[in-house]
């Protein structure tokens, strides 16, 4: 297919489109055992089946990029040899690595395993698990321990900090290619606050809405922003030591918000689209969806959910009480109305309904 040609990228993604409905349609393999709740929940397992129903979700596909998920290493080799045929069958070709040969050099492969163990088996890792494998002749498939998929950065663990820290780093990128424009004095406050929050804070926060946010994470992001607001007003950290000058100071002569405000407004913003979704929409289930449970828990803390800081950020905005039953349901919306709107509820009284929808409240119109 010619590259120049104008039709060529509307073709490839038909060809994209038919590979991918052709393996839905064919999926020999096991799937990964989600279910969502009819009745939609915050941070709490629907234990009753009969309010359960499945989710079919193994892959994503968005362009060129294609992700999927296999339940074992010889799943994964099968599959991998399934999508590659699947593939050719369409006339596309799936980048794999190339194997040293007395003709050939060796060539890294673009598609590339990640093994994510489960969280009930600390023992240590067989090597065996995560030794590349080969796809047809002289061609391999390798592991890696992290992957970026569609601008984000995925671990084997699941855990969201190193995608945080990226992102920092990215936004300090950004911002010291405008630092000559956002410490200058003689700029307009609200026009370099924009500037900011607009380019550097923005490529930090990208994504945070669906990350299960810690408090590690949130004093890295707190201090990327305390930092930020202090070198756009010309001060230290000396001088909240020595001259009393309060952070909270800075950010109001910034005309700024805390960045648990900013990521709060972001992820309530995200929920209200999800709540617009039909709710037989598959971001809508997935996002409610929770897996069936695998092996003995382990001891000790549990790990930050996506789901617990949406629950979070809900209560922070007043948007989910504690207690969600009837009785309370008149006390709760009362309660909600007369509240005082601050910066977080400011930005938000208008997608109450949404939310209302979103976790089975009864809306009134």
């Amino acid at each position: 297919m010619t590259e120049n040609v104008a039709i060529t990228e509307t073709v490839f993604l038909f060809a994209i489109q038919a590979a991918a409905e052709a393996m839905g349609d064919n999926w020999p393999f096991s799937q990964p055992d989600l279910s969502t709740s009819t009745e939609s929940y915050v941070n709490k397992r629907e234990t009753a089946k009969s309010r359960l129903s499945k989710v079919e979700f193994h892959r994503s596909f968005y362009a060129d990029d294609a992700a999927f998920v296999f339940l074992s290493r010889e799943e994964l080799i099968q599959g991998s040899q399934f999508i590659v045929d699947k593939f050719a069958s369409f006339g596309l070709t799936v980048h794999l690595g190339v194997k040293e040969s007395a003709t050939t050099e060796r060539m890294t492969s673009k598609t590339e395993a990640l093994f994510i163990p489960a969280r009930s088996k600390p023992e240590p890792l067989d090597p065996v698990l995560t030794e590349d494998f080969d796809v047809g002749e002289n061609r391999f498939i390798s592991f890696c321990d992290k992957f970026k998929y569609l601008g984000t950065g995925i671990t084997s663990d699941l855990d969201d900090t190193h995608e945080i820290e990226r992102r920092i780093h990215l936004g300090w990128v950004k911002f010291h290619e405008l630092k000559c424009l956002l410490t200058n004095r003689r700029t307009c406050v609200k026009l370099r606050a924009q500037l900011y929050l607009q380019c550097p804070l923005n490529t930090v926060l990208s994504g945070c809405e669906t990350w299960a946010l810690k408090e590690s994470h949130l004093q890295r992001l707190r201090s990327f922003h305390h930092e930020c607001a202090r070198k756009m007003v010309g001060i230290t950290r000396w001088h909240h030591q020595h001259q009393g000058i309060k952070i909270q100071d800075v950010l109001d002569d910034l005309h700024l918000d805390s960045i648990e405000n900013l990521i709060h407004v972001r992820t309530l913003r995200f929920l209200d689209r999800v709540a617009h979704l039909d709710p037989d929409c598959l971001i809508r289930r997935v996002a409610c969806s929770q897996a069936e449970k695998n092996g003995k828990l382990m001891r000790g803390s549990k790990p930050r959910t996506t789901q617990q800081t949406w629950a979070k950020t809900l209560q922070k905005g007043g948007l989910v009480p504690e207690n969600r039953n009837d009785a309370q349901m008149s006390l709760w919306e009362s309660k909600f109305l007369d509240h005082e709107a601050g910066p977080l509820i400011d930005a938000n009284l208008k997608l109450k309904r949404s939310y209302s929808r979103y976790y089975n409240v009864n809306r009134r119109d």
